[in-house]
């Protein structure tokens, strides 16, 4: 009795062992080659330079300064469209393990933003009408021009399709790609980002006076 336990057991066990290996073996070859990356070193911020509002009244100058950062660390590629064949002009491998790759690459990018405005509890020391008045060149004047700066770093944002083709041996093809596709998103993404900043920076300098000549 115990014998016969124990072959239904290793049959059992026998039974799993294939089908674990089945779906093991076809997860693995529907597996898309690439997934979403994301470029090295690009954990990067830009500042607007800060804006500001001044007046010389009665209680001194006042100075209202707005600010705009930017984060362009949001961006990342990922390899579609994908297709593999034999390749050939191979080294390091035999004829049948050389393979040719191609797709598309697609780079997203996406930059966020947080603009800084003077809090009016800094300054409690005015009278209301001088209160009513920093206020409006804050929200009329000062504000509005931060938007500016974040419509400007907003130019980053976008999708990019750039096609790649590449011949590698079938084990090294995976590091190789990896590879190209950092350097090829890299070089898109530099210079979208230096064009924002570029526009951002042209809005400055940016002064207003404020009249505070009132009691």
């Amino acid at each position: 009795m115990k014998k016969s336990t124990s072959r239904r057991t290793r049959a059992r066990r026998r039974r799993k062992q294939s089908t674990d290996s089945f779906f093991q073996k076809k997860t693995k070859k529907e597996a898309p080659f690439f997934e979403i990356g994301h470029a090295g070193g690009t954990a990067t911020s830009g500042k607007g330079r800060p804006s500001t509002a001044v007046n010389f009244g009665h209680l001194g100058p006042v100075k209202l300064k707005g600010k705009t950062k930017a984060d362009y660390s949001n961006n990342g590629w990922k390899a579609t469209e994908e297709k593999l064949k034999k390749g050939t002009g191979c080294e390091g491998c035999k004829p049948k393990k050389c393979t040719e790759y191609t797709g598309v690459l697609v780079s997203t990018f996406k930059v966020s933003t947080r603009v800084s405005l003077p809090r009016m509890s800094d300054y409690q020391a005015y009278s209301a009408c001088q209160k009513k008045r920093i206020k409006a060149a804050i929200d009329d004047v000062l504000a509005p021009h931060e938007q500016q700066h974040v419509q400007a770093f907003k130019t980053y944002d976008g999708t990019v399709k750039t096609p790649f083709s590449m011949t590698a041996c079938r084990k090294k093809l995976k590091n190789i790609a990896v590879a190209k596709f950092t350097d090829m998103h890299e070089k898109t993404e530099a210079p979208r980002r230096a064009a924002a900043q570029a526009a951002s920076d042209a809005l400055d300098p940016f002064v207003v006076n404020v009249d505070l000549k009132c009691k």
